[in-house]
């Protein structure tokens, strides 16, 4: 079974938590409690009929104690940047979480997704859903708008993001896999046939070779006959 990397990213108070509880437990918790370590949670999913382990982190989003994130964020297959949409300050920053995610990840290959927390509260939103998207876009990320009480809304995100990275990284590497295994049996084949041509020249060099070494015989015999015969008839008759 295939185990990925999720990886939550975003500041104290946007909702990670709470995104994730609701995911694996389909559960909201209003109450704040804020995330002081990198917790760690699985989720066994099925994507296209593919079996996939979730390694869920919930990264920590306050200043002073993020430092460890730089830890937790390496070897990420998945990150969803969450900003609250009423919240200025927590889509401002979110490029500085961006940066430090990516100078961990360097040599990764990851999908990356950017959701618009807390969307059911559009009339208090500070960050417009058109600068999300631009954002999202500036970065290459898929942009999504949750809420962590709707359970299929936020079910949906974690899914998609796993298809998508399925569908750029894992039937890729499959079709690349494949490319070589018909390169190799073309090989194979391609050597049989030379192999085989050249027992073939062989063969028919060996013929010729014989075929030249009996005439050879036959001529040699046939002189022995001849002499054998003029000794004969040159002798004397008594």
């Amino acid at each position: 079974m295939k185990k990925l990397k999720f990886v939550i990213i975003g500041e104290t108070q946007v909702g990670k938590t709470s995104l994730i509880n609701q995911y694996l437990n389909n559960q909201f918790e209003g109450d704040y409690l804020m995330t002081i370590g990198n917790d760690k949670t699985t989720k066994e999913i099925t994507i296209d009929e593919k079996k996939v382990t979730l390694e869920i982190w919930d990264t920590i989003g306050h200043e002073t104690l993020r430092a460890a994130n730089k830890i937790f964020m390496k070897n990420t297959n998945i990150a969803l940047m969450v900003y609250d949409i009423t919240n200025r300050d927590s889509f401002d920053n979110l490029n500085q979480f961006y940066k430090e995610f990516i100078s961990n990840n360097t040599e990764n290959k990851m999908i990356i997704g950017v959701t618009a927390n807390k969307s059911d509260l559009y009339e208090n939103a500070e960050v417009t859903k058109e600068e999300g998207e631009d954002y999202a876009n500036k970065i290459k990320a898929s942009f999504f708008e949750s809420t962590a009480t709707d359970h299929e809304n936020v079910e949906n995100i974690f899914n998609e993001l796993t298809k998508a990275y399925i569908n750029k990284f894992e039937s890729k590497e499959k079709q690349i896999n494949n490319n070589i295994k018909n390169k190799n049996i073309e090989n194979k084949s391609n050597k049989l046939i030379e192999n085989k041509e050249n027992n073939k020249g062989f063969s028919k060099k060996t013929k010729k070779e014989n075929k030249n070494k009996s005439d050879k015989q036959l001529n040699e015999g046939q002189a022995e006959l001849d002499h054998d015969a003029g000794n004969y008839t040159s002798c004397t008759i008594i």
